[in-house]
């Protein structure tokens, strides 16, 4: 199928100057359809499911978390609260560069099991940011890609 709008979906990302945060959203949407449509058994999540889900056992469906950034981050609520879906469990987390690279890259990705106390809120009350125990990143994801 060849046509003015697959022309353009087929554009390569550094010639559309997306934003970190836009490439990031692009990543968290393309890799649940792409393990859905060829991982038999997984599906894109909906509303407060995890953004991948194992029709055949929840306890393997997983959050994915992107990032520009060398580390990866999850709203203030992960260290907050368990309430709502569910902070504990598996995550994918993607790590790559900006668009402004000449060429930008997937540069790590990693899955594991992270549990709702893992996640450290920003000191800050406005703060809406949570970050990764030391001890979470060292020993808690495993590495699936480096660049």
């Amino acid at each position: 199928m060849h046509g003015k709008i697959n022309t353009y979906l087929n554009m390569h990302i550094c010639d559309m100057s997306l934003s970190p945060q836009a490439l990031g959203s692009l990543l968290h949407d393309v890799i649940p359809e792409y393990i859905e449509k060829n991982t038999k058994g997984f599906r894109k999540g909906e509303g407060k499911e995890k953004d991948v889900v194992c029709e055949y056992n929840d306890d393997f469906s997983f959050e994915i978390k992107t990032s520009s950034q060398k580390s990866v981050y999850g709203n203030r609520s992960y260290a907050k609260s368990e309430t709502g879906k569910s902070k504990s469990g598996y995550y994918l987390t993607v790590n790559f560069e900006k668009s402004t690279a000449k060429d930008p890259r997937i540069l790590l990705v990693q899955m594991g099991w992270l549990d709702h106390s893992d996640w450290i809120a920003q000191k800050s009350d406005t703060g809406q940011q949570a970050s990764l125990s030391k001890d979470a990143k060292k020993y808690k994801l495993l590495t699936l890609y480096k660049a």
